[in-house]
């Protein structure tokens, strides 16, 4: 019994001691669990932590559902000139100017009171100046009203940031917004006057390398890269009216759900577009069945500057 408790009690220290062995490794390695664990908790202690009360969904929709759908900013931004170029270790540049969007889910229409990962954002300031997609946003613009009164129904639920470091960020101001093209420009408060943004190229070229880091289906911080392969336009129809034309570049970077808002940057690290969605191309039109390929449809570099100077 004796020589059974020895064995037991050497073999926890043998696990012990090649856990310590790598441990210095572990701030190098975060687990995409670091993101998504005890998320409801770091959410209340921000809240309760910040001088000013969060804008949670219905106050967004208050005061920015009526907000003129694709007006300019006319914003005057750092140029790139002026910005580190990021070709020789672009992710480690880049990467703290990607955001990673999370909801609280707290309307009466959820069964349950969850927190979680769902999209990407990236800043193009230092100020929190930020875009990602307007799909990402879209219950903003459209709230959920009473029938009788036509009054915006109570929503709890929260749009928050999270960085890289798990810290979190609230949403105080949406700027403007492109249903058609799938962007939503939006600040966020910061107690930091300096954070680390996107600079914004001004060209790009068909088969121009391009770089794209986010978070597919919660593998978070996750770095691609791929080509430019075309760029095209296409009518859609917007709720009762349109047809609109709407800008498209594909990209052969590879991306998927969560993806959505991501930055595609070219080798310096300068911004030449946007994930927006993805098509799939099959034999059998209208189905996934027999795929033969997926497009990687994403929002042109032409369309931000426009909406955004």
């Amino acid at each position: 019994m004796k020589f059974a408790f020895l064995i037991f009690l050497s073999s926890i220290v043998c696990q012990i001691g090649r856990s310590q062995f790598y441990s210095d490794l572990d701030k190098d390695f975060k687990t995409d669990s670091f993101y998504i664990k005890d998320l409801d908790m770091k959410l209340s202690n921000a809240i309760h932590h910040d001088a000013n009360a969060p804008l949670y969904l219905q106050d967004l929709q208050e005061k920015f559902s009526k907000l003129k759908m694709v007006q300019s900013l006319k914003l005057d931004l750092v140029s790139a000139k002026n910005v580190k170029d990021a070709s020789k270790n672009l992710f480690e540049e880049r990467k703290n100017a990607v955001w990673i969007v999370s909801k609280l889910f707290n309307s009466k229409y959820d069964t349950a009171k969850i927190v979680v990962p769902i999209a990407t954002a990236y800043s193009i300031d230092k100020s929190g100046i930020c875009v990602s997609n307007f799909h990402v946003f879209s219950e903003v613009f459209f709230p959920m009203r009473s029938r009788i009164t036509q009054k915006i129904q109570q929503d709890s639920s929260l749009f928050f940031l999270q960085n890289i470091d798990g810290d979190i960020y609230f949403i105080d101001s949406i700027l403007a917004y492109d249903p058609i093209n799938d962007i939503t420009v939006f600040h966020i408060r910061s107690k930091s006057a300096d954070l680390p943004f996107i600079p914004i190229a001004k060209e790009y070229t068909i088969g121009e390398k391009v770089y794209l880091i986010s978070h597919p289906d919660n593998n978070f911080y996750y770095l691609s890269n791929g080509i430019i392969n075309r760029k095209y336009r296409d009518y859609v129809n917007y709720r009762i009216d349109g047809p609109y034309p709407k800008y498209i570049m594909d990209v052969s970077a590879d991306y998927a759900i969560g993806s959505s808002g991501g930055p595609i940057m070219n080798e310096k690290g300068e911004l030449v577009g946007m994930v927006s969605s993805t098509h799939v191309i099959s034999t059998n039109p209208g189905t996934q069945y027999q795929q033969q390929m997926v497009l990687k449809r994403s929002v042109p570099l032409e369309v931000i500057r426009k909406l955004l100077f």
